[in-house]
């Protein structure tokens, strides 16, 4: 039997780095408040972070005046962080591996990969992504 999720929120913020910290503040006590342990919380809000920080780099081409959302749904079994964006989406076929280390950018999707258990992208009016923490 597949139920809804036991609590929700969500924000809608301008596309602009001013409100990245408190996100991640919104995204860690959520996450610690439903039971996550300490290093799962710390995991939760790295990926989401670096959802959010690509939302706000590449998914809002006119800053501000585009917006970001962001939906945290806890389930009995899981976390699941939602981040879109307003931008042109990107390519689904992007690589899960770190880049090389002479390069400057690139890691946030690998790490995304390499924190939570699920990751989802999708490119429908702007850019989508799923995060998925299982408890346990």
């Amino acid at each position: 039997m597949v139920t809804g999720p036991v609590l929700q929120a969500k924000l809608d913020l301008p596309g602009s780095s001013k409100n990245l910290q408190s996100v991640r503040e919104v995204i860690e006590s959520t996450a610690s408040e439903v039971g996550f342990s300490v290093d799962d919380v710390r995991k939760i809000v790295t990926a989401a972070f670096e959802a959010v920080a690509n939302a706000v780099t590449h998914g809002s081409p006119l800053e501000s005046k585009n917006t970001i959302s962001i939906t945290i749904s806890v389930y009995a079994d899981k976390l699941v962080v939602e981040v879109a964006d307003q931008g042109e989406g990107f390519p689904l076929n992007i690589l899960k591996k770190m880049p090389d280390t002479s390069s400057p950018r690139g890691r946030g999707i690998p790490l995304m990969y390499s924190l939570v258990d699920e990751v989802k992208f999708e490119n429908n009016s702007g850019g989508r992504v799923i995060l998925t923490k299982y408890r346990g």
